[in-house]
């Protein structure tokens, strides 16, 4: 829509918009939900190795 200019859609194109628009979402939180799980084994990993390294320099 450009300066006030009315657009309109068939239905059927505003539907399909609207689906691709939840999957498009869905998958944007299976991506964060996976993001997240390896940020945390990340973060247990680097935890471990500051330990051992922590370890090793006394």
């Amino acid at each position: 829509v450009l300066e006030g200019n009315t657009v309109f859609w068939p239905s059927s194109l505003e539907k399909e918009n609207s689906e691709g628009r939840a999957s498009n979402q869905a998958s944007v939180a299976e991506i964060i939900s996976e993001l997240e799980l390896k940020l945390s084994s990340l973060e247990m990993f680097l935890q471990l190795w500051k330990e051992v390294i922590v370890e090793e320099g006394q």
